[in-house]
């Protein structure tokens, strides 16, 4: 039972350690977060059609956590090119 939780320790580690490109490498971080927001959204495009899917997006129970979604991916973009 104790090598499966050092392990698990270790692994945390790893992440804890991973996730610190975002202090060092901003622009790298913000560039692939938002790419890798574009292509989530186009693959669900993809699947349903982009006007249902910007119509789903924009519908009025959703419209503000599309534009908060939008606002944060924007941001992250803008934040990490103005740090440089």
């Amino acid at each position: 039972m104790g090598i499966p939780v050092m392990l698990e320790m270790l692994e945390s580690l790893e992440c804890i350690l991973e996730s610190l490109i975002v202090f060092a490498k901003p622009i790298k971080f913000a560039l692939l977060f938002t790419f890798g927001n574009v292509l989530a959204v186009g693959s669900t495009a993809f699947l349903i059609g982009p006007g249902r899917q910007l119509g789903m997006m924009f519908d009025p129970a959703r419209i503000y956590a599309t534009a908060i979604y939008i606002g944060c991916v924007v941001l992250a973009l803008i934040c990490a090119l103005l740090t440089k």
